[in-house]
């Protein structure tokens, strides 16, 4: 039986050849270059530098939903219904009513509101977008758009998918 530890063959107390000409390698690169990617007689493969993160959201869209159109209709219904429970709650907020006093001017409970201003909720229906916005002195105003493959950044502009006319 023969172990090997350290590169020493304990049966016979020799170095193997192979073992050698390593440490002779490892001697030529580290007079060539003392200051070189060497740790503790280890040559280290140097990593390849990566460019450095300037854009998450951008970094975020290449990685989740590039390619995937199932994901991007997702994402776009995301953002419409975000959209809508934000212009709910800055409408509401800029009245200076509470949940509750909106929800007794419209006819419906605080919860209903409180549903309508979360960005998760799928249930906004456009009766109730019409009373919330008549309670409130406003009106809908609806406008279709077509449908553009996004291939950059979106400016700020056009984001707004939602449009409540004074």
């Amino acid at each position: 039986m023969v172990v090997v530890s350290h590169g020493l063959d304990k049966q016979r107390a020799t170095v193997p050849a192979k073992e050698i000409e390593l440490a002779k390698l490892r001697k030529r690169l580290y007079e060539a270059n003392p200051a070189g990617p060497h740790t503790r007689g280890i040559i280290m493969q140097r990593k390849r530098k990566r460019k450095p993160t300037t854009d998450a959201i951008e970094i975020l869209d290449r990685r989740y939903y590039a390619g995937r159109p199932k994901r991007q209709a997702e994402l776009e219904q995301a953002r419409l219904h975000a959209a809508i429970a934000h212009e709910i709650y800055a409408l509401r907020t800029k009245a200076g009513l509470t949940q509750g006093q909106l929800a007794a001017r419209v006819g419906t409970s605080t919860s209903a509101i409180s549903r309508l201003e979360d960005a998760d909720y799928n249930g906004h229906s456009l009766n109730m977008l019409v009373r919330i916005t008549a309670a409130l002195n406003r009106r809908v105003l609806m406008r279709t758009v077509p449908i553009v493959r996004r291939v950059g950044k979106v400016p700020a502009q056009r984001r707004r998918l939602v449009t409540v006319a004074e």
